[in-house]
Formats: structure tokens, sequence, C-alpha cells
């Protein structure tokens, strides 16, 4: 599992839950 992979899976998680949380 190569870091590249792992910093793209953490942005997208924190950029959706960061609209997920203002959401609410």
């Amino acid at each position: 599992m190569p870091s590249f992979f792992i910093s793209h899976f953490i942005k997208f998680k924190k950029m959706n839950w960061w609209p997920a949380q203002k959401s609410r």
C-alpha cells in the first residue's frame, strides 16, 4: 500500500467528512 493511495484516501474521506459535519 503506497503512501500515495493512503494520502488520497485520507484526503477524500476528510473532504467528505468536512461537509458532512458542517451540513449537520
